[in-house]
């Protein structure tokens, strides 16, 4: 018995095979106490390139699917050449005891699996031998790493079944202590992949289902685009999960940053779209600073990217030539706009006296037909603006009122709005196109700090016209949903038929609350995978959000 590291024994002999003076010594397993066959394993990942273990032919025939064909003579030179030795030891097919090791016919095999060489491979190999042939392989828990190669042998040599049914039968699972959410989710990469690869391979469902929700919500470097996460690694399984796992979870995360998108999306497009007002005293000043508002937010926040000018300046010549955008009169439109004022004693605080300096006179400079030029520069003129007002450290309003934020963020808003509606300016969120900055790539931080959304009143007739209430329920919903997010055994998500409609934020709110009071979690499962696979989803309903006043 040879006592290895972090607590794993195995069991059975580990020796040179035979008494040869001529004998390579090499690591070798006498893995049965009557051994017939001698498995010469070579892979990269021994310690010596290569491993001997002397095993029961007809143990390991009746256990892996993989050696039963291997061993068949009626198909392969080696399973031939073991049914003519086996004829030679008589009748029984057993050789006696003093038959030489060495005599035993010898099969040699490549590769067993994309493995982790942090832990002595050949030790795991072993140690799948012992458990298929009914010996005793460990007295406490295993490291995980250590469990995981041995299932991806038994996945490589087709013996899963046996060893699911061992695992079983010694409650293998129940060596591990089972986690917290938040104990899973401040894990290594590495270690969440080995414990949802481990389980899927032994059907270990609480593994699968808490090990791939860490995942989906934490996101992984390798699903990024042109990502070399992947180079970083030695090739182990759980890197490159096998069939449609790694896609499975990619599609989950997908889904639940659509959504998260969606909602974004929808409180931008009701102030800056929708013709109704959302103040509940129909005052136009309170849409325009909410919009403000949300727009300062979600840019701070790195969910949102302004993006300037109709045309896209890199385009063909052509293109700009048949482009309608007349720079001369957006010019002349910004500045006779007239935006909205907080109030009589901000009446002078408006970016329209930005406008003649900084656009007439750099439209003079530029010769006369060049179009380019003209579009960079009114390019410039908008960011300039709206990046001045984006600052919350420098007031724009020079008044040195109480009021001077306030005033700032109404002007912002109106000023987004008129060049929205102009299509000079494009808000473009980046919450799908998971181009979020590093410290929001995981959803659950994403979710906290959209939460963190906690605007200033216009003014005290209108505390109740924030949209953070609305922001924070629908949050919350989306973070009670997505706790369900993650992989069962049978359930894909990308297989998942949903009926072509909108989903409604109203209903399915109304019954996620009717699933929590009943605890149903299958009910919540299914409730989750039409939410997060619905084509479109509604957020205005049930609260006014969207809708006229009145």
């Amino acid at each position: 018995m040879t006592e290895l590291n972090a607590g794993v024994r195995i069991v059975g002999d580990i020796r040179p095979l035979g008494n040869s003076k001529n004998f390579i010594s090499i690591m070798a397993f006498t893995v049965s106490r009557t051994p017939d066959l001698i498995l010469d394993i070579r892979d990269h990942r021994f310690k010596d390139g290569r491993a001997d273990y002397a095993v029961d032919s007809k143990v390991l025939e009746k256990a892996s699917a993989y050696f039963h064909v291997l061993l068949d003579p009626q198909k392969f030179f080696e399973g031939r050449k073991l049914h003519d030795t086996r004829e030679s030891f008589g009748k029984d097919g057993i050789p006696s005891a003093s038959t030489d090791i060495q005599s035993l016919p010898r099969v040699i095999i490549h590769d067993v699996g994309a493995v982790s060489g942090r832990f002595k491979v050949e030790n795991a190999v072993a140690e799948l031998f012992h458990i298929l042939h009914g010996r005793e392989a460990w007295a406490r828990r295993p490291p995980l790493t250590y469990l995981t190669n041995i299932a991806i042998v038994a996945d490589r040599f087709e013996c899963l079944s046996s060893l699911v049914a061992w695992s079983e039968q010694k409650k293998l699972v129940g060596l591990f202590r089972k986690k917290t959410f938040a104990e899973e989710a401040s894990e290594p990469e590495g270690s969440l992949r080995q414990k949802l690869l481990t389980g899927w391979l032994l059907q270990y469902s609480w593994w699968v289902q808490s090990a791939s929700a860490s995942l989906i919500l934490r996101g992984s470097d390798a699903w990024k685009p042109n990502s070399s996460e992947q180079m970083k690694h030695d090739g182990e399984l759980w890197w490159s999960l096998p069939g449609y796992l790694e896609d499975e979870l990619l599609h989950r995360r997908t889904c639940i940053l659509e959504s998260l998108q969606s909602l974004q999306d929808s409180f931008l497009r009701i102030y800056s779209e929708t013709p109704q007002r959302q103040c509940r005293l129909g005052d136009s000043r309170c849409d325009s600073y909410q919009f403000g508002e949300i727009i300062r937010f979600f840019n701070r926040t790195g969910t949102l990217r302004l993006g300037f000018g109709g045309e896209d300046v890199s385009s063909s010549p052509a293109a700009k030539a048949a482009s309608r955008f007349d720079t001369t009169a957006f010019v002349t439109a910004l500045s006779h706009f007239n935006p909205q004022r907080l109030d009589i004693n901000h009446r002078t605080c408006n970016f329209d006296l930005k406008v003649s300096p900084l656009g007439s006179e750099r439209l003079e400079k530029k010769p006369q037909g060049h179009w380019t030029d003209k579009v960079e520069t009114v390019c410039s003129l908008q960011e300039e603006i709206i990046r001045a007002y984006l600052n919350p450290m420098e007031y724009q309003c020079k008044r040195g009122y109480d009021t001077s934020p306030q005033c700032d963020i109404l002007q912002l808003g109106e000023l987004a709005r008129f060049l929205g509606q102009y299509g000079s300016l494009r808000l473009e969120s980046l919450i799908y196109e998971e181009e979020l900055p590093e410290r929001l790539s995981s959803i659950h931080d994403l979710i906290l700090a959209l939460r963190a959304y906690n605007p200033r009143k216009l003014d005290s007739d209108h505390a109740k016209c924030s949209i953070r209430s609305r922001l924070l329920q629908r949050l919350e919903f989306i973070y009670l949903v997505a706790a369900y997010a993650g992989m069962s055994m049978k359930t894909e998500w990308s297989d998942s038929k949903t009926p072509n409609e909108v989903a409604s934020f109203d209903s399915f709110d109304r019954r996620l609350q009717k699933v929590r009071r009943e605890g149903n979690r299958l009910d919540h499962v299914e409730m989750c995978v039409k939410w997060f696979n619905a084509p479109e989803r509604d957020w205005s309903l049930g609260d006014g959000l969207g809708q006229p006043v009145g």
